[in-house]
């Protein structure tokens, strides 16, 4: 149990017996009373953990196995049930353990395993077929063999295939010291790839499988992502692709009346304006029509106008004679100017005047024969006739036809006043009729000369306006008319070989959608092609299929005889499932197994040049039945004899099932009493027995500490199975590094070494005899380092001396 949680390392400790059959207690009269002692063959090295709380009794603060140790002490002749047990520790470090004074129930217990049973092999101390070293790192399973050998199988070469039994690794292979290791397969849900064009998203499952998601079947619809395609369809090996869609701003028809000027946006949207609302004022671009409104549908239609030449009102009260000039025009002749001479056809009147708005009146004539003067120079005694009339010699007589010289006016009369007047010619460019309809746009020359435009021969190329027509040509009448496009939709023909599915836009124009680029995949419909690609012009073609039965390779690693179908699909037969036995034709192997890869793999054997006739991987010459599977054991193999009495045995040279030992016998014995724990300090070989805690193996200088044990009562000769020293933490400091080597005390005394000085000691029998310590295991600066302030001990927990060298008659402390 330990004492401290002070540690000192490094700690290495050696843990031996006193060789004597039955070794003496300790004494502080003695001073090197431990290292002194005779040390056993056997050794045991410990590297004991550090020791972090007080009061711990663990497995940090056991000591290794020491069997070696406690079977070479049982084994003496000399030795008895009754004898003792000493044991050694030094080293380098330190750990503190609890003493005898610590407290009793805390003190170091040395626990042993045994059997009465002596083992098959008394010099191994082992039974046949017990577990081994043969010392050869590059065998494994090392047992005791029939010939009382330890000896292993060899280890498969470095770099062999092998199963570490780990599904998370890969390419498994032995390092030469039976060692077999893979590399970490990839981490679960790692992107990779598994080969197989038919899967997407493949991931590794942590096993070291990559698998995938089957491909969506080709032509099943999918979105690529790409705003600017449509009719996006996958082509089976998980590409999703669309056709791209119309160029921005090509006119297409988005199926809605209510619409116009449709256009698509370039993401294949189409859309149109929204067309006027019904009833909305236009214009249809046909001069021949009048009150021009939209229906609501985008199209604008007018009134036919009234015939050139029909009586209409313009709605001015200051023209007369208003007629439609055919255009949907209504004008009049302007009236005659306020005052003009006129005549109302009221021969009780005279002096006729307009009034400037087509209205003429006179003033009531003189009574007959009143004197006037009727204007004309040209007659005389000018009396009015009473009606208005003023006459004289004759003039011409009112209305006779004359010129009055102005070729503005026309209709040119006389008005019985010697006067000729004619009336003033329409205003150059009044619409008028020239009576010719081989005219067009007849106006008015401001002569009174009414003149219009031939027409263009009929069938002359002419725009009518109209964007629904196309092929517009004058008629016979004047008249632009085209023939009415191809409804929207219509199939045509827009002479592009890169284009298909050509329709009409309602605007006479045929256009069609780009054809796929050349090596985009498609689908030619034909199961006997592959790789089937676009040429540029609208034509899906593939390269045939391998012919059936041609080998391949489907990427799947679990398959084997990959073929072609005949239908570019390569598939093979699903390799045997992991583990089923299987012959890989390599009779150096056994327990030939599939790997699940279309791998048959065997363990290698050792038998090369020896044989193994029934195949049960036991070898011919050790085989204690090699005509028969069934007998796959030889000598060494743990077997059971059917007595429960005993354990452990083993087929025997001549492949009987023996050599059992009977059940261990278990023992512990704990220090009690001070003589029987011990601390002796390296540099001037003092002795403490009263210590409360024990130093391994460093208080301040190196030390060594003999522990003896009592009444274990093991037999003379026993077959020791386990033994070990249990300690309990005193204090939780550790010095590291800590190296201890357990010893046992040997039977005879070597003698002792001389010191360079004449310092002597009493010897166990009374003698005096020169002193030099035993340091092995002990640095050299420990040797050379005394206190000042501390020859001894601490006087606080140690028993104190007076002097750094011990006296001639040592003297009890």
């Amino acid at each position: 149990m330990a004492d401290e949680n002070r540690n000192t390392n490094p700690c290495n400790l050696v843990v031996s017996y006193q060789a004597a059959d039955n070794p003496s207690t300790f004494s502080n009269l003695n001073d090197t009373d431990v290292s002194s002692r005779p040390r056993t063959s056997a050794s045991v090295n410990w590297g004991p953990a550090e020791w972090l709380s007080i009061g711990d009794a663990g497995p940090s603060q056991r000591t290794p196995d020491i069997t070696s140790i406690i079977q070479e002490i049982v084994s003496r002749n000399g030795y008895t049930a009754n004898s003792a047990i000493v044991l050694i520790i030094e080293g380098t470090g330190a750990r503190t353990a609890e003493s005898f004074e610590g407290g009793m129930e805390k003190a170091p217990q040395l626990c042993v395993a045994f059997s009465n049973n002596p083992p098959d092999c008394p010099t191994l101390q082992a039974n046949i077929g017990d577990a081994c070293n043969d010392g050869d790192n590059t065998t494994a399973n090392d047992s005791v063999d029939a010939n009382c050998n330890c000896a292993g199988t060899p280890c498969p070469t470095a770099g062999t295939a092998c199963n570490d039994g780990n599904p998370a690794t890969e390419n498994d292979q032995e390092d030469g010291f039976c060692n077999c290791a893979g590399t970490p397969c990839p981490t679960a849900g790692t992107a990779c790839n598994d080969g197989n064009p038919a899967t997407e998203n493949d991931q590794e499952d942590g096993f070291c499988n990559c698998a995938g998601t089957p491909c969506l079947a080709a032509g099943t619809a999918c979105d690529d992502g790409n705003p600017a395609t449509e009719n996006d369809q996958e082509d089976g090996a998980c590409n999703c692709a669309g056709t791209p869609c119309p160029t921005a701003g090509t006119a297409c028809n988005d199926g809605n009346p209510a619409t116009g000027n449709d256009q698509e946006d370039g993401f294949c949207n189409c859309a149109g304006t929204p067309c006027p609302t019904a009833g909305t004022a236009c214009n249809d671009g046909n001069p021949a029509t009048g009150n021009d409104q939209e229906d609501g549908f985008c199209n604008c239609a007018g009134t036919p106008c009234l015939a050139a030449g029909t009586a209409c009102d313009d709605g001015n009260p200051a023209t007369e004679n208003d007629q439609e000039d055919g255009a949907c025009n209504c004008a009049g002749t302007p009236c005659p100017t306020a005052g003009t001479a006129c005549n109302d056809g009221n021969p009780a009147t005279g002096n006729d005047q307009e009034d400037g708005f087509c209205n003429c009146a006179g003033t009531p004539c003189p009574a007959a024969g009143t004197p006037c003067n009727d204007g004309n120079p040209a007659t005389g005694n000018d009396q009015e006739d009473g009606f208005c009339n003023c006459a004289g010699t004759p003039c011409p007589a009112a209305g006779t036809a004359c010129d009055d010289g102005n070729p503005a006016t026309e209709n040119d009369q006389e008005d019985g006043a010697c006067n000729c007047a004619g009336t003033p010619c329409p205003t150059a460019g009044t619409a008028c009729d020239d009576g010719n309809p081989a005219t067009v746009n007849d106006l008015e020359d401001g002569f009174c000369n009414c003149a219009g435009t031939p027409c263009e021969p009929q069938g002359t190329a002419c725009n009518d306006g109209n964007p629904a027509t196309y092929n517009d040509v004058f008629d016979a009448n004047c008249n632009c008319g085209g023939v009415p496009c191809p409804t929207v939709g219509t199939a045509c023909d827009d002479g592009n070989p890169a284009t298909y599915n050509d329709m009409e836009d309602g605007a006479c124009n045929c256009a069609g959608t780009p054809c796929p680029a050349a090596g985009t995949a498609c689908n030619d419909g034909n199961p006997a092609t592959g790789n089937d690609q676009e040429d540029g012009f609208c034509n899906c073609a593939g390269t045939p299929c391998p012919t059936a039965g041609t080998a391949c390779n489907d990427g799947n690693p679990a398959t084997e005889n990959d073929q072609e179908d005949g239908f570019c699909n390569c598939a093979g037969t699903p390799c045997p499932t992991a583990g089923t036995a299987c012959s890989d034709g390599d009779p150096t192997t056994i327990n030939d197994q599939e790997d699940g890869f279309c791998n048959c793999i065997g363990a290698p054997t050792a038998c090369t040049g020896i044989g193994d006739a029934d195949g049960d991987g036991v070898c011919s010459d050790v085989d204690c039945d090699d005509n028969d599977a069934n007998t796959a054991y030889q000598p060494g193999d743990a077997c059971d004899d059917g007595d429960p009495s005993t354990f452990g045995e083993t087929i025997q040279s001549d492949c009987s099932c023996g050599g059992g030992t009977t059940t261990p016998t278990s023992t512990c014995s704990i220090i009690n009493s001070s003589s029987d724990d011990a601390e002796q300090t390296s540099s001037n070989g003092r002795m403490d027995l009263n210590s409360s805690d024990l130093e391994l193996c460093t208080d301040g200088v190196s030390q060594w500490v003999g522990l003896r044990f009592n009444n274990l009562n093991i037999p003379q000769g026993a077959h020791i199975t386990s033994a070990y020293i249990q300690f309990e933490t005193d204090e939780n400091r550790n010095d590291d590094p800590c190296n201890l080597t357990i010893y046992g005390q040997a039977p005879t005394m070597p003698p002792l070494l001389a010191l360079p000085t004449s310092t002597s000691a009493a010897a166990p029998d009374g003698q005096l005899r020169s002193l030099k310590p035993r340091l092995s295991g002990c640095p050299s600066a420990m040797l050379t380092r005394l206190s000042k302030r501390r020859i001894w001990r601490r006087s606080s927990r140690k028993s104190s001396t007076a002097a750094a060298i011990p006296p001639a008659v040592p003297s009890p402390s």
